[in-house]
């Protein structure tokens, strides 16, 4: 079994003390270590089911012959272009084997991120440390790319300790996907779709659904 995006092992983790064996990769070491830390503290016959890999999903090799893959939790939104959420699909296809299963979940953008307000910077999380450091994450839309819906986003760090105030910015991008893209990649790479749900709940997928979560077999 297959995590990809595995981030701080929130999926994977409570899958292996299931008693699965699973192997995670994500390109952020902060993430992985975090992910580390918390296998540490588990059984050690849960620890060996676990296998995790600091590898970018997009060029590295995700090995053969798997069960099922997972991408899960919103993680194609955190790829900046169809073409590359697109690419995990194909490479998903390649590391299966024949019958093995693909599970896929993200929202379902509706085509409304161009027309809501984002503009103002909101705050996405503020708290402080046990040595007294002040942390505060902010994000900002400044632009969005309707043709090709990409939306541009201003990330912001405020760190204030002992008197001194730091700000760290970066940009990034993403692709919100849509239920109709996943479907037609699915349906290109010879993917059988057995279940299509509008929710975590496992409600069926209809227009109006927040989400869409597909399980496809590969064929």
């Amino acid at each position: 079994m297959l995590e990809c995006f595995c981030g701080t092992g929130r999926i994977l983790i409570p899958i292996a003390v299931e008693g699965h064996k699973i192997c995670g990769i994500d390109l952020s070491p902060n993430m992985l270590n975090r992910a580390i830390n918390k296998v540490n503290s588990l059984d050690e016959e849960v620890q060996e089911r676990i296998t995790l890999k600091q590898e970018d999903v997009l060029e590295g090799n995700w090995g053969k012959g798997y069960d099922l893959i997972i991408i899960g939790c919103n993680a194609f939104y955190e790829l900046p272009s169809a073409e590359l959420q697109e690419r995990c699909i194909k490479k998903a296809y390649e590391a299966l084997r024949e019958g093995g299963l693909l599970f896929i979940d993200n929202n379902d953008y509706k085509g409304d991120w161009g027309r809501s307000d984002f503009l103002n910077e909101r705050n996405i999380f503020q708290g402080e440390c046990s040595d007294g450091t002040i942390g505060k994450y902010t994000l900002k839309q400044h632009s969005f790319d309707e043709k090709n819906n990409i939306l541009h986003y201003s990330h912001k760090l405020y760190i204030s300790k002992d008197n001194k105030k730091f700000t760290f910015e970066y940009k990034s991008r993403k692709h919100p996907v849509t239920a109709e893209e996943v479907k037609g990649w699915l349906d290109k790479y010879n993917f059988n779709i057995l279940n299509f749900f509008g929710s975590r709940n496992g409600e069926e997928y209809n227009r109006k659904s927040s989400r869409a979560i597909f399980l496809a077999e590969k064929i």
